[in-house]
């Protein structure tokens, strides 16, 4: 896992063993790069891999993305920053 992310086939592993836990809530967070084919088959694998490296730090560094909800909010009117 170059990125520190799940990808498709990761995610729906965890997701089938967490979702068997009736209290067990989440959020997906799901994004498209578009156009990153292209940039992983003209420049490489190791490119394409940097791309998605940038892209999962950028994402992490987000506060909003990994520290949980004040327990104040609800989760119907907590709008992203």
């Amino acid at each position: 896992m170059p990125t520190g992310l799940f990808n498709r086939r990761r995610l729906k592993e965890y997701m089938d063993i967490r979702c068997r836990d009736q209290y067990f809530t989440f959020a997906v967070f799901y994004i498209d790069l578009d156009k990153f084919k292209p940039v992983n088959d003209t420049q490489g694998h190791a490119c394409g891999d940097a791309v998605l490296r940038e892209t999962a730090k950028r994402i992490k560094a987000v506060p909003a993305l990994t520290s949980p909800l004040p327990p104040s909010a609800s989760r119907q009117s907590w709008r992203f920053p």
